[in-house]
């Protein structure tokens, strides 16, 4: 986890998807440190150094680097706690208008790890009054009880219970080849209680002969009721089924398009004809085979690039519809115990995708140039095949996320035991 604070103007720049903002506690700590030890000397044990002296920034960030890593115990002589747990007694995060839009609060937090921060830059600039610093927390741990409410991609998610939230370092390059360090989410740990299936969803027995015909017939009556959300089972609407935002990068093949959608609407979703939808309890696995007649999807786009060596650029609203649209996956889960109940958490979707047909059409291509944007539009349905095949690979990793959204929101309510009797 990467940490950059400036004194003079504190800021959080790490929200980990809306997320715990464990920057704060830290922050809260060298101020401490800063401003409750005038006239206060110095621990035996803790570096101090001079202004005047030429390897002041030197001297500065060792002095910080030791005197850290101490911090593993109290030191009441100039106010400082341990930080390793620091304890915090409240934390408060509100919604904001991403992917995650979650208001929490966390009490009686534990955090761990703060100690083993490695500093690369600890300065003081007496002219300015500023104190700046940069650092990597190979890995911060947070324990405590939690309440949330709010949503999670399309996800409604409400809770209370026992929280345990684990960041560490990610490093990356971005798109002018500069390596970003982001803080990564590997743990979110909650306590929940086993939802049961509303009566008009149809249950299965694990010994029964014909389980699985009884399986495909239960979620091919499942499905279609999906054109309103069940919110105490964490599934959303599938007519429509909005998605806020998808970016598709460009191919490398005759389509090299930017895309990006925002705002769409995916109409079709709940028509699905189910030939397969079998859950392998050994194997740990769903396969799933099946159709959709037709998929209608509309967006806001902003799209930028080539297509067959012809340049496209343009903005506005788009439909893509997709006929006969075939699907099959294989998708692998692990099994959670929680409160004496199986849950189902799915880990890996393999999906393959292949359409009949594919009609596009992009309003204001070419900033309103009709003739040029008809054009674009022909050339595109033409060669609709080749356009799928450059983007196909984005547009399947953008659906085994929801995949696994839905799955893992639905099974997160529902135990096994329950979807199973």
């Amino acid at each position: 986890m990467h940490l950059h604070n400036n004194s003079d103007a504190i800021k959080e720049d790490i929200l980990i998807a809306g997320l715990v903002p464990t920057m704060q506690p830290l922050t809260v700590v060298f101020l401490s440190f800063l401003t409750l030890t005038v006239a206060v000397k110095l621990p035996s044990n803790f570096q101090k150094c001079n202004r005047k002296q030429p390897d002041l920034k030197n001297c500065i960030l060792k002095a910080a680097q030791n005197g850290i890593a101490q911090l593993t115990k109290p030191f009441p002589e100039v106010r400082i706690p341990s930080i390793n747990p620091f304890e915090i007694q409240e934390l408060s995060v509100l919604s904001n208008e991403g992917a995650v839009g979650l208001n929490q609060t966390f009490r009686n937090v534990k955090g761990f790890g703060f100690p083993q921060i490695k500093i690369d830059r600890y300065e003081f600039d007496f002219d300015n009054k500023t104190h700046t610093m940069d650092g990597v927390f190979p890995e911060v741990k947070l324990e405590g009880e939690f309440e949330i409410k709010g949503k999670v991609l399309l996800l409604h998610v409400n809770g209370v219970g026992q929280a345990t939230v684990v960041l560490s370092e990610k490093t990356q390059k971005n798109p002018q080849g500069k390596i970003m360090k982001h803080a990564v989410l590997f743990a979110l740990v909650v306590c929940v209680q086993s939802v049961k299936l509303p009566p008009n969803f149809q249950k299965c027995n694990r010994k029964q002969p014909d389980l699985k015909d009884c399986v495909l017939k239960a979620a091919q009556h499942g499905v279609p009721q999906l054109t309103k959300p069940f919110k105490n089972l964490n599934l959303p609407s599938l007519d429509p089924f909005i998605v806020p935002a998808i970016t598709i990068k460009a191919g490398s093949g005759k389509v090299a398009i930017n895309q990006d959608l925002k705002d769409c609407n995916h109409h079709g979703f709940n028509k699905m004809q189910l030939d397969q939808f079998e859950f392998d309890f050994e194997k740990k696995s769903l396969r799933v085979k099946g159709m959709f007649p037709k998929i209608t999807i509309t967006c806001q786009y902003e799209l930028d690039g080539k297509v067959l060596l012809l340049p496209i650029k343009g903005k506005g609203g788009s439909t893509v519809v997709l006929d006969n649209l075939q699907v099959v996956n294989l998708l692998g889960y692990e099994e959670v115990r929680k409160n004496g109940k199986t849950y189902a958490r799915f880990v890996k979707s393999d999906l393959d995708m292949s359409p009949g047909l594919i009609h596009f059409n992009f309003d204001n291509l070419f900033n309103g140039d009709k003739a040029l944007g008809d054009s674009i539009n022909k050339v595109m349905n033409e060669n609709w095949k080749e356009v799928f095949e450059d983007v196909k690979s984005d547009y399947t990793e953008t659906v085994n996320r929801i995949l696994l959204s839905l799955l893992n929101g639905f099974f997160s309510k529902v135990s096994i035991e329950e979807a199973f009797d």
